[in-house]
């Protein structure tokens, strides 16, 4: 979580967490300095000693709620070549190919 120490970040705070054995999920909200919102959701599993995402959900939205961009892996838009990672453009109303993403 490296990002909440970026200057980007004004203040943040954690909605909600909750780990059960090897699993465990975490939701921040970030308020950025230009007063943009951050909301980021990340599932995960402790496998062979390291942390692996299995959901995930990052979205960059104004303060006034027009999305901006979300970054995730639900299991929809199958077209999309990197499937099931993928970019909402909310700027530009479009799905984009993306990397696996992780906060």
């Amino acid at each position: 979580m490296l990002f909440i120490y970026s200057p980007i970040i004004a203040d943040y705070f954690i909605r909600e967490k909750k780990i059960i054995g090897n699993e465990g999920y975490i939701r921040i909200k970030a308020q950025l300095s230009n007063g943009d919102i951050f909301e980021a959701f990340e599932f995960v599993s402790l496998v062979e000693g390291k942390i692996k995402v299995l959901t995930y959900r990052l979205q960059w939205q104004t303060a006034d709620v027009v999305l901006k961009k979300r970054w995730d892996n639900a299991e929809h838009h199958k077209q999309v070549a990197t499937f099931p990672y993928h970019i909402h453009d909310g700027l530009l109303d479009q799905i984009l190919e993306s990397e696996p993403m992780s906060i």
